[in-house]
Formats: structure tokens, C-alpha cells, sequence
């Protein structure tokens, strides 16, 4: 940003009168000449930055919207490391690897930064460097407070899946390309520890603590730190790294803020929004994939599921479809 000398707030990006008003600059800058796109499917324009070779490993962090995606890429033949992550039913039981979503910009920063340091002394953990997210219940039961579910475990448990926990998210540090899908801005903090936690503090575990916990709406330069921190933390291991940005369509299913819960949805949607456009534009290696345009603007039904939560199977095969025409046009999307 630059500031005139009348005080004007600028913006830092400044192009000729002549480029920006040229009818031959864009041919899909007008709403006029883009309502074909309008009508139907909507599927935006793309000018990719970078290209993904067939059979890229590609790490995949953020909300459920992270986890439609990564199936879809593991059919084309892309290796997915998230896929390889388990658990019991009784721990997480709609999916698999489903308790590793993390919705919040706050949530992504915390697991790849703590994945991070113990990468960088050599991927020996000790229990003190699981500590950070362990929250006791008692009678020798506790919660890993960055996951969801919170589903108390045995403290052996606790520290046996925080181990797997790194084993995946160190895959980031070698990976090809990493898909970052933000959910949401409504976040809870844990004063006590300094740290966020994954979801509300809702049940009898927390009760007694609850004065230890607040609510936070995340703002648009908290979430833009949390996001640019997280891409950093990778390419200051994996320099050849490229990313994808994406905003979750999947909406607020409760919402902790005064707004009705549809209004509390849109500010957040919106916010993640200009925040992943942000980052896009202040990055060469990182381009934003409008896969929340694509569903949010598309009048048909078949989009969601029954719920009007969760976008349909094959809808997202469409949406993975595109994304790989665009950014690995060699592989052929057939079989998804």
C-alpha cells in the first residue's frame, strides 16, 4: 500500500490508464461478455501460474472440503499422504483421516508449525513435544485439543497418534504441491496453553474448565498472518513447493457470533475469500482455484447433497476434474 500526499490510501498495485481501460485487455473482465458462464455450471476462467506433473505427490490440509478433494486426486493417480492417515472408528467415523480437518487459518498454522520444528531437529519426538495440544480429563483420559471429535484416548494413545500425526504432516516438506482449503474464521482459545483450539469446547469434559476458553472471530490481517506463516513454514523447507488456495463451500452448520447463522456464514466466507486472493496475488508459487465460486454460483440443486451442507460426490468430481485439466493437463480425468 502507498499513501498519497493528500493521505489517500493507494493501492500498490498502479497500471497505465491505457492497459486497464482497453477493451482488448481481458476478454472476461466484462459481466456482459461472461454470461454465458453464468447460465448453468459456472466454471471461471483460470490462468494457471504453475503446472503439477502426473503423479505428483500433493499434501492436502484444511476443512472436509480438503478431504473431498484428496480421494478424487488419489483415483487419478496423484499420491496423496493424507489418505494414509487412520483411525479407529471410535475416535473419528465418517472418514478415516476425517479428524485431522482443520477449519480455522489458526488450526492449519498450529499443526504444520509444530510438525515443522520437530522436522527440523530430526523427527525424534519426545512427550514433552506433544504436550502443547494435550488437555487433561481426568482419571487418566485426555483430548487432543487440534483435532476433531474430541474424543478422550488414553494418555498412550495421545501420544502414539500425535507420532502418527507428524508422520503424515512432514509429507508437506517434500511434496509437490500443497492444496491449503479454508473453512471458517469462528475460533475458540485455550488461555491457558496460548493456543487455539480446533473447535468449540462444547461437552463435560470442558465444562468445569470453560472459564479457560473464549471465542474469537478471526480478522482478515489475523487470518492473512496465519495463512502466509503456514505457506512459509513450508517453502522454508521445501523451496519448490507451489500451492493452491481454495475456500471451503461447505457453510457455518452453527455459528457462536450474535449474526444470525447465515449472515455469521457469508462474512466469514467472504472474509476467507479476499484473504486466499491476498495471498494469491502476493506470491508467485501460490494461485488461488475458485472452487467456492464454482459451487456457490451454480443454480442447480444437484450441487449438494440431501443435508445442503455437503457438495455431492460428483459434483467435486467436476470440480477435481477442472483442476487437474488445468494444472496437469496431461492426465486424463475419466476415471474419477
Amino acid at each position: 500500500m502507498l499513501i498519497s500526499a493528500r493521505g489517500v490510501l493507494m493501492l500498490s498495485e498502479i497500471l497505465d490508464y491505457g492497459i486497464r481501460l482497453s477493451r482488448k485487455r481481458d476478454k472476461k473482465s466484462s459481466r456482459k461478455m461472461t454470461r454465458e458462464q453464468l447460465v448453468g455450471e459456472v466454471w471461471p476462467e483460470i490462468v494457471p501460474s504453475f503446472q503439477i506433473h502426473p503423479g505428483a505427490k500433493i499434501f492436502t490440509i484444511g476443512s472436509c472440503f480438503a478431504r473431498n478433494i484428496e480421494e478424487h486426486l488419489q483415483r487419478l493417480g496423484f499420491k496423496i499422504p493424507m489418505l494414509d492417515f487412520k483411525v479407529p472408528l471410535h475416535e473419528w467415523s465418517p472418514r478415516p483421516n476425517g479428524i485431522l480437518n482443520k477449519y480455522t487459518p489458526a488450526a492449519i498454522f498450529q499443526e504444520i508449525s509444530w510438525a515443522k520444528s520437530l522436522f527440523l531437529k530430526g523427527g525424534a519426538i519426545t512427550e514433552a513435544d506433544s504436550m502443547v495440544f494435550f488437555y487433561d480429563c481426568g482419571g487418566g483420559s485426555c483430548i487432543d485439543t487440534n483435532l476433531g471429535g474430541y474424543v478422550p484416548v488414553c494418555r498412550e494413545r495421545y501420544f502414539q497418534r500425535r507420532s502418527e500425526i507428524y508422520d503424515t504432516f512432514k509429507e508437506a516438506f517434500s511434496s509437490d504441491c500443497v492444496v491449503i482449503t479454508l473453512g471458517l474464521i469462528e475460533a475458540w482459545f485455550d488461555r491457558e496453553k496460548g493456543i487455539y483450539i480446533q473447535h468449540g469446547p462444547v461437552g463435560k469434559h470442558f465444562a468445569r474448565n470453560g472459564a479457560r476458553f473464549a471465542f474469537e472471530r478471526l480478522g482478515y490481517d489475523q487470518s492473512c498472518r496465519f495463512v502466509q506463516t503456514s505457506i512459509d513454514a513450508i517453502r522454508e523447507v521445501n523451496s519448490n513447493a507451489k500451492f493452491l488456495l481454495t475456500v471451503s463451500p461447505v457453510p457455518l452448520v452453527r455459528t457462536f457470533a450474535k449474526d444470525d447463522v447465515i449472515v455469521a456464514n457469508a462474512y466469514s466466507k467472504s472474509l476467507l475469500r479476499a484473504v486466499a486472493g491476498e495471498i494469491a496475488a502476493s506470491n508467485e508459487y501460490v494461485d488461488y482455484f475458485p472452487a467456492y465460486e464454482t459451487v456457490m454460483l451454480t443454480k442447480n440443486a444437484d450441487v449438494w447433497k440431501a443435508d445442503l451442507i455437503h457438495v455431492s460426490d460428483a459434483f467435486v468430481d467436476k470440480i477435481v476434474a477442472r483442476l487437474v485439466e488445468t494444472y496437469c493437463p496431461g492426465v486424463a480425468t475419466t476415471q474419477i
